[in-house]
């Protein structure tokens, strides 16, 4: 079975985020979690 590795952002690192970047940063890893979950699909 080949090896897959997707890089992303810490959870946590939304919730440090500035209040304004906040939604950005929580919308970038949502993206980066449905691309890993296809992967896996």
């Amino acid at each position: 079975m080949p090896v897959r590795m997707m890089p992303t952002v810490h959870p946590s690192s939304v919730l440090r985020a500035d209040a304004e970047h906040r939604q950005e940063a929580y919308d970038a890893l949502v993206a980066d979690l449905r691309v890993a979950a296809g992967l896996l699909a």
